[in-house]
């Protein structure tokens, strides 16, 4: 009944019970051994829980190919540990996967179509608050329970990747559970049961439903749960694993950390819509180089002050805001705006990734902004204008140091640039600032501490990054933004800097002089287009104030992606930010000794998360869809007034933001015994 030695097919999806021993095909008709089991039905014993939850993800999975997979189906069912029966209401939700579509394959395997997942919950972050408002409809508040699975990839791999993958701590009350394969192994003997469907086999029982469907999983692992316990089975945990809180990366911090698919849109857009600007220039096209730079979201002075401190903490750099107010650089006059930086990734790309979130909120992970700088000083008859320029300023900047460049060591120094540009593991220097300015069609405004510093904090030399960038190459300022983007640096690091929406002066003011009075310096400027002053020049691509020198900012509606890509990252924090608050009032959660559930019953949670659950819409989330407009910003917030927002709050339908299509993933092992369920296919 075999053909030889071709590999089997049902093993290879994981749905073959011969198990390591099948290495052929098998022929239709063909039936794996299945064991004949006594049962003793000696009745329930008293079990050590009030409930048992049975879970059972599914995830995204592709033939013969290992991907990053996310969890698509969640289900829990609620079983009665004293009767052994099923109770209370199924938990069901699918959750649109962010990295791609789901291929032919998983379709195949699970019966979950793309349009189904397009209609279900469109983050996990949501998914895992509306499981635990599941969790207290139930009544599982105070009360003692188990999580039973078929295996442990769900809890012990699959689940802490998917929380690195969104940016959220693994729930504490999921570190725990119990493998009912290890228990129907203790029981009737033999080795590792590899499926529900080998332990239903061996217990005469048939299989209900679609196997690799959760749901249908759930309900046949209950069944058997059922079995056991009238078999006098005690459950206990064969899996625990410490609740380890999201690790502080700034990836998990990040506005962006929530949304990796709108990120992806938004880079795809990006990257086609680059074209030429006078002399060639390499530079952002109109749909994706907004008039107006991103202003932090109002709605955070609105939140309740903990929370409020919270989003603070992950998405402000405070020591860099210290450090530049103490020095006078920032927010040292009430007549301009108040200034935040943001955090910005901790590598050698931060000049790219602080103009990235200065622009549109995310960072340039893709390389695009940077890649755009490497082909601006590559491109011929353009790398020369920018390199006449950078000669100009060094020969400048080296005469006040007191020595001259040769031309081989001037031609030695410019290879560098262009080096350091190619190489993501290098930093970037005051040329890329000035070539980014072009790229991005408006001036940049770096606002810098007066000395470069070691690893102690001790100034080591002058910086000379601060200052003014404008586009000069650009035949007239007509064809660039005259709403600058702003830079902070310090600690040999780039952060951008955004003002708050809604706060007064309106529209926003950045300063262009020193606190004394004098103008930032203009940096990679001829002396002819000096030759009326760094006023003059300054005024001519700004839009300045003249009583306050300050450089004036553009407001106007949000783009529907800032209003998504909120929506999102509010809801990752604020899980974030549950999950403080229950490890510090209980730092030792376990499922069986008490309820994890029970040590958060302070926190918020909004019923409404679980309302219209049928129609696989994105739910209300608190604290973001009331304060989150989808209509103009609204300056009308200061330090001594406060409007409420009066507008739409923003749409719950899943939208596509950006045009564009998938990418590639990234390949990464994962384990299992199935490719729904982690398995090599």
């Amino acid at each position: 009944n075999f053909r030889d030695p071709e590999p089997c097919r049902f093993f290879a999806a994981g749905a073959c019970s011969w198990g390591d021993q099948c290495r052929f095909t098998h022929v239709e008709g063909s039936v794996a051994p299945v064991r004949s089991l006594t049962l003793s039905r000696r009745g329930l014993s008293q079990q050590e829980v009030d409930y048992f939850c049975v879970l059972d993800f599914e995830a995204t999975c592709e033939f013969q190919t290992q991907i990053t997979q996310e969890i698509i189906e969640w289900p829990t069912v609620l079983v009665d540990a004293r009767t052994g029966k099923r109770c209370g209401t199924d938990f069901h939700i699918y959750i649109r996967p962010s990295l791609a579509p789901l291929s032919n394959f998983c379709t195949e395997l699970t019966g979950i179509t793309q349009r189904t997942v397009d209609s279900g919950v469109q983050s996990f972050p949501e998914a895992a608050m509306m499981h635990e408002g599941w969790m207290r409809s139930q009544g599982l508040v105070g009360a003692k329970f188990m999580f039973v699975t078929c295996g442990d990839w769900d809890l012990k791999t699959m689940l802490p990747a998917q929380c690195a993958l969104s940016g959220v701590p693994v729930p504490a009350y999921l570190s725990q559970w119990c493998n009912i394969k290890r228990i129907f192994a203790q029981m009737f003997g033999g080795s590792l049961p590899t499926g529900i469907d080998t332990m239903l086999r061996d217990l005469g029982m048939t299989l209900e439903g679609r196997h690799h469907s959760g749901i249908d999983d759930c309900h046949n692992i209950a069944r058997v749960l059922e079995v056991l316990l009238n078999e006098g089975v005690v459950l206990h945990e064969t899996q625990q694993v410490e609740p380890v809180a999201a690790s502080p990366t700034f990836r998990e911090r990040s506005l962006s950390s929530a949304a990796p698919d709108l990120v992806r849109q938004l880079s795809e857009h990006v990257s086609q819509d680059f074209e030429s600007g006078s002399s060639g220039l390499i530079c952002l096209g109109a749909s994706t180089n907004p008039q107006f730079t991103f202003l932090f979201p109002k709605c955070v002075q609105e939140f309740e002050p903990e929370f409020r401190l919270h989003v603070m903490s992950e998405l402000a750099d405070r020591e860099v805001l210290d450090k530049l107010a103490s020095q006078r650089v920032l927010n040292w006059s009430p007549a301009f705006s108040q200034l935040i930086a943001l955090r910005t990734a901790d590598d050698h790309g931060c000049l790219l990734h602080a103009a990235a979130l200065g622009l549109w909120g995310v960072q340039d992970r893709e390389r695009i902004l940077r890649d755009a700088v490497v082909a601006s000083l590559e491109k011929d008859g353009v790398g020369v204008l920018f390199r006449r320029r950078w000669e100009v300023e060094m020969q400048l900047q080296h005469a006040e140091d007191g020595f001259e460049l040769t031309p081989q060591q001037t031609a030695d120094e410019w290879a560098d640039v262009l080096r350091l540009a190619r190489d993501s593991n290098q930093s970037l220097e005051a040329i890329h600032v000035f070539v980014l300015a072009h790229v991005l069609r408006r001036p940049i405004l770096v606002y810098s501490d007066a000395w470069v510093r070691d690893a102690d904090g001790a100034a080591t030399q002058p910086c000379r990054f601060g200052g003014v960038y404008l586009p000069l190459l650009f035949s007239s300022p007509t064809e660039t933004a005259r709403a600058p983007l702003a830079l902070a640096y310090a600690n040999s690091h780039f952060s951008a800097l955004v003002a708050f929406e809604g706060a007064l002066p309106d529209p926003p003011l950045l300063p262009v002089t020193h606190a004394d009075g004098q103008y930032l310096p203009v940096h990679f400027a001829t002396e002819g287009e000096l030759r009326f002053g760094r006023s003059a020049l300054v005024g001519l691509w700004l839009d300045v104030d003249a009583k306050t020198a300050g450089a004036r900012l553009v407001t106007g509606p949000r783009k529907e992606f800032f209003n998504h890509l909120l929506r999102r990252y509010f809801s990752a924090s604020r899980m974030r930010f549950q999950e403080a608050k229950s490890a510090a009032a209980s730092p030792c959660l376990s499922p069986v000794s008490r309820s994890p559930l029970a040590a958060s019953t302070a926190l918020k949670f909004q019923p409404e998360l679980l309302q219209s659950n049928q129609q696989h819409h994105l739910q209300p989330v608190p604290g973001v869809d009331d304060y989150v407009p989808d209509g103009p910003t609204v300056q009308s917030i200061s330090s001594r007034q406060t409007t409420q927002w009066s507008g739409p709050s923003i749409s719950a339908a899943p939208t596509r933001i950006w045009p564009g299509g998938g990418s590639q993933l990234e390949r990464i092992p994962s384990e299992g015994a199935d490719p729904a369920d982690g398995g090599r296919v």
